[in-house]
């Protein structure tokens, strides 16, 4: 898996191009990549994805944690086990067969929204860590970059979530969104529910 190396420089008054600091780069970088942990922990407490979908945005993170000195680029990582092709070549195949053709549309399903549900979180949770990030007390240059960074590695993920999954799977992923958007809104009344009781029990 290539990355690429960390080059950065910015421009000074006298119209020369200034290095930032590698160091303070690195630094800036693990603070993202710390937010944006804490981003998928938070869309897990909210059912929003599942345990194994935690687990591997989780090892990506990391993954651009221990080359924090370059570029981060953990979609490339995430990419390339989303879609086990041989298997859904075999399962497309037994759809339709008596007897096993439910099972194999159920682990189709279950196959595609497990990848949706990866790429979605990603998407979001850069997002978030986006936010929070640029409300540090760092460079601006510095925060500037590694936004750009993350944007890249979400224009990424995108364009696979529109030009791949939604393309592909119209109507598992038209299932996966409503069953999406039912949580939400049980999240949300949940939420509600519980602020109301501890409201009664306060008063």
């Amino acid at each position: 898996m290539n990355r690429e190396e960390s080059n950065h420089s910015i421009g000074n008054e006298d119209g020369q191009e200034e290095d930032l600091d590698e160091a303070s780069v690195t630094e800036a970088r693990n603070k993202f990549l710390m937010a944006l942990k804490g981003s998928f922990w938070e869309l897990f407490e909210v059912n929003q994805i599942s345990g194994d979908s935690l687990i591997l945005l989780m090892q990506a993170a990391n993954f651009d944690i221990d080359n924090a000195g370059q570029r981060m680029n953990s979609w490339e990582f995430i990419s390339m086990g989303l879609i086990n092709k041989q298997y859904m070549n075999t399962l497309f195949k037994l759809k339709f067969t008596p007897l096993i053709g439910r099972i194999a549309r159920n682990l189709l399903f279950n196959h595609i929204s497990s990848a949706y549900d990866i790429v979605i979180g990603y998407i979001e949770s850069h997002e978030k860590a986006e936010a929070i990030f640029r409300q540090f007390p760092l460079d601006e240059r510095i925060i500037t970059e590694i936004v750009t960074e993350s944007n890249e590695s979400k224009e990424s993920a995108e364009r696979y979530l529109h030009n791949y999954l939604t393309v592909s799977f119209p109507e598992i992923t038209q299932q996966i969104q409503n069953k999406k958007a039912a949580t939400t809104v049980l999240e949300q009344q949940k939420s509600q529910l519980f602020k109301k009781i501890k409201s009664f029990l306060i008063s």
